[in-house]
């Protein structure tokens, strides 16, 4: 793999329980890392339907995860974060996608 495109959705922010900004700072900065590391690279993308995307971050603010997806086409399963403690399986599983394209 050399390079991933990652889209990136944000719920609408309706109900958030902690800092939604900071949680995807957090996935990008780890999977970034994680890709320098193998001498890949990788880009977060504001998402556009219709594109098609190596990887989908979905970010919730909360357990609904009301987010809609209909229309984002991704190589890949989209990971869902809707708390800040899933920002380290998000990276995880980022990390593992982006490998097995």
């Amino acid at each position: 793999m050399a390079d991933a495109r990652i889209a990136v959705k944000f719920c609408g922010g309706c109900n958030p329980g902690y800092d939604r900004r900071a949680a995807y700072e957090l996935i990008r900065d780890g999977v970034t890392a994680d890709a320098g590391r193998r001498g890949d690279k990788v880009s977060f993308e504001q998402v556009e339907e219709g594109v098609l995307y190596d990887a989908l971050l979905v970010i919730c603010g909360c357990a609904n995860r009301c987010a809609s997806v209909s229309g984002i086409r991704s190589e890949t399963p989209p990971v869902y974060v809707w708390t800040q403690s899933g920002a380290a399986d998000a990276i995880s599983s980022l990390a593992a996608a982006i490998v097995a394209i």
